[in-house]
């Protein structure tokens, strides 16, 4: 299991049942890569997909599987954690988590200005413009 694949059954057991746009929000991750990360823990069991209320809409939850191998996995998630913590240093690390969500918040704006607009809200860009 790779860092990432830990990290949405981490999301999915703290957060609960999320739809994919939102998990990919959380965790500033493209669809593509979300949908390779996500399939193969599918596969496994330790996650289920059904269709939101939207049929283009896909949520995705933990099994009692996936929550059996969190609980597995997580002492080396967090012993690997401290392990660059005693290399690093406490105070380098604390840095680097923060910085790390400062990146993410800015991967999160930046996908959010760079989505090209909903049919709806680009009938409403042109109507702004052309009243002005």
């Amino acid at each position: 299991m790779n860092p990432m694949q830990f990290t949405l059954l981490h999301f999915l057991s703290r957060f609960g049942e999320m739809s994919q746009g939102e998990v990919g929000e959380l965790l500033a991750v493209d669809t593509t890569t979300l949908t390779r990360t996500l399939e193969p823990l599918r596969k496994s069991g330790w996650i289920r997909v059904r269709s939101g209320d939207d049929r283009r809409e896909r949520r995705w939850s933990l099994t009692p599987a996936g929550e059996r191998k969190r609980v597995e996995v997580a002492p080396h998630w967090e012993a690997a954690q401290a392990r660059l913590r005693a290399r690093i240093g406490a105070g380098r690390f604390k840095s680097l988590l923060s910085e790390l969500a400062v990146v993410a918040e800015a991967v999160r704006g930046t996908a959010e200005s760079d989505r090209a607009p909903r049919p709806r809200e680009r009938r409403r860009q042109g109507t702004a413009k052309r009243s002005q």
